[in-house]
């Protein structure tokens, strides 16, 4: 090797290694004598094995030999694998990416290792990462309320949407694969509010969403539709009987006596459920959910407290 070859492999921003086939070390640059704290004269000669007990492990001293051998190149990234030649001290600290391959001269053959600073790759990753799972976490909580933590209108709009879009209609399996929508509301709630301070009727409305969540399969698709409206897509329900039996569910748990924020408060309230089905009532998004809405209204001019099927009102 001449001397501006010598100097090239001295001033590279990397550590080189060169080991002969006894492991011995041939070559150290200028980069590992800074990192290490060896100068080439304590390390020329020497096995690696003996200068780096590590390079014992079946594992590391398979790598070499594959290399020697079988002319296997090998990369073992700084996220797998301990450091593999300790700084001389802690600012000297870097994560080090090895990678190891065979090269031939003078009918020889070596094995180069190359060493290479992976901390800012690695703290590039681990920002990414972060990013990443920093825009999960945003992106779920985009589809959430943010007070009852059932899912918000968006949300509940866009699965509807691809549900019906999906939906596989045939008249002989009707029978099982209704699509049912409850519109529900809570009877006087603006009256409770206005009176109980809007704290406790936020208390209210959690509560309220925890129950209705409570009685329904986790199949099925309950959502915060704004105010106190609460929307909720029951999917393969079977009869009009399975429903009534949803909805009577809802009322009765929703009717118990509701203590809030811990206090001597207690409150029992009622709904107003209006019911529509897809695609018996309607065969639109928009529809549905204006048929719903108009049966939840009947069910409030009936006096509240009960469920009344889209079906059952008599159109003007």
């Amino acid at each position: 090797m001449n001397n501006i070859d010598e100097k090239i492999i001295d001033n590279l921003n990397l550590g080189i290694i060169v080991l002969d086939e006894e492991l011995n070390v041939v070559k150290w640059n200028n980069w590992m004598e800074n990192l290490t704290g060896n100068k080439k004269d304590s390390v020329i000669n020497k096995k690696l094995t003996s200068l780096y007990p590590l390079f014992e492990k079946n594992i590391y001293k398979q790598f070499i030999f594959n290399a020697l051998n079988n002319g296997q190149k090998m990369f073992c990234s700084a996220a797998l694998h301990p450091v593999f030649f300790p700084p001389t001290n802690n600012k000297n600290k870097i994560q080090q990416n090895l990678h190891i391959e065979p090269f031939s001269y003078d009918d020889k053959t070596f094995v180069l290792l190359q060493v290479f600073d992976a901390t800012h790759h690695r703290k590039k990753l681990s920002y990414l990462q972060s990013s990443l799972k920093e825009m999960a976490s945003f992106k779920e909580k985009a589809k959430l309320d943010g007070l009852t933590k059932l899912p918000n209108r968006g949300y509940f709009l866009e699965q509807l949407e691809n549900i019906i879009k999906n939906y596989n209609y045939k008249e002989t399996d009707y029978e099982t694969k209704k699509l049912t929508l409850l519109f529900i509301d809570l009877d006087s709630f603006k009256e409770i509010n206005d009176s109980i301070g809007h704290v406790y009727g936020d208390n209210l409305l959690k509560t309220v969403a925890k129950r209705i969540k409570s009685v329904i399969k986790e199949t099925d698709l309950s959502a915060r539709y704004g105010g106190d409206e609460f929307v909720i897509l029951l999917k393969n329900i079977g009869s009009l009987k399975e429903i009534t039996s949803v909805a009577n569910r809802i009322l009765g748990v929703v009717e118990e006596p509701i203590k809030l924020s811990g206090q001597e408060i207690y409150f029992s309230i009622s709904l107003s459920i209006g019911v529509a089905l897809y695609p018996t009532d309607s065969d639109s998004l928009e529809k549905l959910i204006e048929k719903a809405d108009k049966a939840m209204y009947e069910a409030k001019r009936l006096g509240g407290n009960r469920c009344v099927f889209y079906s059952d009102i008599k159109e003007n």
